[in-house]
């Protein structure tokens, strides 16, 4: 026996030692030295106290009252562990009497030094290793309706029950072994730990985990997660990306889990067809009867009312028939009563003529009546527009209302209504991003009312997205007016190419530099396909011609426009250059007569062209021949040109020097600056930077893209 005890106390580590205890109960259970072997390892050195009690709990039960009374002086040594002395404590109940004289004592020794808080958590503790003891019940219930406890998130005090009801439903946060905890990374780790791990019952527990922290979470969103940490297959994501672009979701890039679109979906224009527009239960329908002209008012909070429309509402047709119509029957009379005085032919024939004048004098002096579907949008503004309010509902209608309007009804009638508008939405937007779908089509309406009455279209277009570019407004409002732009009829393609060109002008006048626009740019589709679809990749020469439009270091090779200047100041030929060469960066100036034989000479991103053609090897072989039917043309290096006559020999030479200052200047000074994205992005992306609803992670997407986290763009641009 004393060679057993030796070997537990010899032990080098734990597994030796319980492997130890083990052998010595075994060798003496059921006989009489159970007790005399506890009493020996109480004592022993050096640590007989853990020793006794790793001995108790081994011991079946019931333990000896005697072994208990012994045991009992060391359940309250704080030096051991406390799952060791909840387990001895539990023996002792389960051996002890089940009455408070029993029971207080050992309870006493597990609490001893505690806080009410703790004592409460303890006694449950020890509650969870007792089959039955009605005394220790009873002190529990005692303990949960004495103690209250303060909520760490706010400054409420629940009883434990309470307290965990609070946390749940107020904070979504769990209570468990005494402490609030967040079950996001509970969750997080369940998930990767299964992930990763061999037992397939590892992915059950995490789904069963997610049904019990996350009860309304759907059970794809765990398997994203699962997916997301343990299968590097990028085709799984790309399915997945496809799931989320079909409900209009994005990807978190740390569990796959859809994320919501941070921006707006603009609402579509209202619905406007012969007299009518509809909208999100609002409209105004304008009906041409047999009496004239009538507007019926659809409101979604009450019936439709009717009512006639106000001024004008007879065609001139249908008022010159009423008021020669009186005429034309007192000639009838006429004929009819013989008047003595006159003869009645006569007499008849005079007021068939004067009803005829009057008839003819209302058609042709009469204005028309105005085209009904215009009066439905302009009545809109008018009856609807001032009292709808800014509720959710209304605020769509608006919209809708602004985009259905462009182009058509009486821009100075609405003039002041549109203004307001746009003031309001304005301060709606600075304070809730939401609304900048609502602020760019009034902006946008307005914008195009006042190139109806004369203004200048095209700064006015510009001047919208200022605010964006300055970090006024959010990306959703540019992205808000790009697809405005982009879906208005009247926008050609050549169109759509100038503004892209003076929009990346007016963004460097902001101190924007090409890196930051591109990032931006990522998560702005419909900004991207307006400004940079054709000129992403040849931003930063765009950015040297920019910074250099005042010193033109190119002005020693020759003179040349640059494209900026060019889209500025001649709409036509820049809206027919940049739809076949959107990456232009200058038009080299040539006489008259040059230009007229070569056509338009343009300094791109992929080289030199002429005559269509482009050409980027500087020592490529320019010269001007003559065929033998007497017809000229250049030789551009592996193109040849037809001229309309000889041009001046100079040209070849001039040609080549701008080949070279292409490939010795102006590429490597956009190179060297390689400068990333900053504040600017920083600042504009924030609005983006959503959390994700399952794992937490502050992304920046959108629809259909796997998102990119925050820290990716706060931490390099601070």
């Amino acid at each position: 026996m004393e060679q057993l005890i030796d070997r537990v106390t010899a032990a080098g580590d734990r597994v030796a030692q319980h492997r130890a205890l083990a052998e010595l109960y075994r060798a003496v259970a059921g006989g009489t030295q159970v007790a005399p072997v506890f009493h020996r390892l109480r004592v022993s050195e050096p640590d007989g106290p853990r020793y006794a009690l790793e001995y108790l709990v081994r011991i079946d039960d019931p333990v000896p009252v005697t072994l208990a009374q012994a045991a009992l002086p060391l359940l309250a040594t704080k030096t051991l562990a406390v799952g060791l002395r909840l387990e001895a404590a539990g023996k002792l109940l389960a051996a002890l009497p089940d009455d408070p004289r029993s029971v207080s004592p050992v309870v006493a020794a597990v609490t001893a030094g505690l806080s009410r808080s703790r004592t409460l958590e303890r006694l449950l503790q020890l509650q969870s290793r007792v089959a039955v003891c009605t005394t220790l019940d009873a002190m529990v219930e005692a303990a949960e309706a004495r103690v209250r406890l303060k909520c760490p998130k706010c400054s409420a005090r629940r009883t434990r029950a309470g307290l965990i009801k609070h946390l749940w439903a107020k904070h979504r946060i769990v209570f468990e072994d005494g402490e609030a905890r967040d079950p996001r990374p509970l969750m997080d780790e369940a998930v990767t730990a299964a992930a990763t791990a061999d037992d397939p019952t590892a992915i059950d527990e995490t789904y069963l985990l997610s049904t019990v922290y996350y009860p309304d979470v759907a059970t794809r969103q765990v398997f994203q997660a699962l997916a997301a940490r343990g299968d590097p297959d990028p085709t799984q994501t790309d399915r997945l990306l496809a799931r989320a672009k079909e409900d209009g979701d994005g990807l978190c890039p740390v569990c796959l889990s859809p994320v919501p679109d941070p921006v707006g979906k603009l609402p579509p224009p209202a619905e406007v067809s012969d007299g009518q527009v509809h909208a999100d239960g609002y409209g105004i329908e304008v009906i041409d009867g047999a009496l004239g002209r009538d507007v019926v008012i659809l409101d979604p909070l009450g019936p439709p009312t009717t009512r006639p429309e106000s001024g004008s509402r007879r065609p001139p047709r249908l008022l010159a028939v009423a008021v020669a119509l009186p005429v034309f029957a007192l000639a009838i009379v006429s004929v009819t009563v013989h008047l003595r005085f006159a003869g009645p032919f006569w007499f008849a024939l005079w007021l068939v003529l004067l009803g005829w004048c009057v008839y003819f004098a209302n058609l042709i002096f009469r204005r028309p009546l105005p085209d009904r579907t215009d009066r439905a949008i302009d009545l809109a503004w008018r009856r609807l527009v001032p009292g709808i309010g800014r509720s959710a509902a209304a605020v769509r209608f608006l919209v809708r209302l602004c985009r259905a309007s462009v182009g058509r009804g009486k821009p100075a009638d609405r003039a002041q209504t549109v203004f307001e508008l746009v003031e309001h939405a304005t301060v709606l937007t600075k304070g809730h991003p939401e609304f900048a779908p609502f602020l760019a089509a009034a902006r946008f309406l307005e914008v195009d009312d006042l190139a109806r009455m004369g203004r200048e279209r095209t700064p006015a277009l510009i001047g919208l997205f200022e605010p964006f570019m300055a970090g006024e407004f959010p990306p959703g409002y540019a992205e808000s007016v790009s697809e405005i732009l982009l879906t208005t009829e009247d926008m050609t393609p050549g169109d759509v190419q100038r503004l892209g060109v003076l929009i990346v002008g007016s963004a460097f006048e902001t101190g924007v530099q090409p890196a930051d626009l591109t990032a931006v740019a990522r998560y702005c589709p419909w900004f991207w396909r307006l400004a940079l679809d054709t000129r992403a990749n040849c931003l930063p020469l765009l950015h040297y011609v920019w910074r250099n439009r005042a010193a033109q270091p190119w002005a020693a090779v020759g003179s040349a426009t640059t494209v900026f200047d060019f889209a500025s100041e001649f709409p036509s030929a820049s809206r027919r250059t940049l739809v076949d060469h959107p990456d232009t960066l200058l038009r080299i100036d040539f006489e008259p007569a040059v230009t007229e034989a070569l056509g338009p000479v343009l300094l791109t991103a992929r080289g030199l062209m002429v005559g269509g053609h482009t050409l980027d090897d500087p020592n490529a072989s320019i010269e001007v021949v003559r065929t033998t039917l007497g017809n000229w043309l250049l030789d551009y290096g592996p193109h040849r040109i037809a001229l309309s006559g000889r041009p001046d020999g100079y040209i070849p030479d001039v040609l080549k020097k701008w080949l070279r200052y292409r490939a010795a200047k102006l590429l490597p000074a956009a190179r060297a600056d390689r400068r990333g994205p900053g504040p600017w992005t920083t600042r504009l992306l924030a609005p983006l930077a959503v959390p994700c609803p399952l794992c937490g992670t502050v992304c920046v997407h959108r629809v259909g893209m796997l998102g990119t986290p925050w820290q990716a763009f706060a931490g390099r641009s601070g």
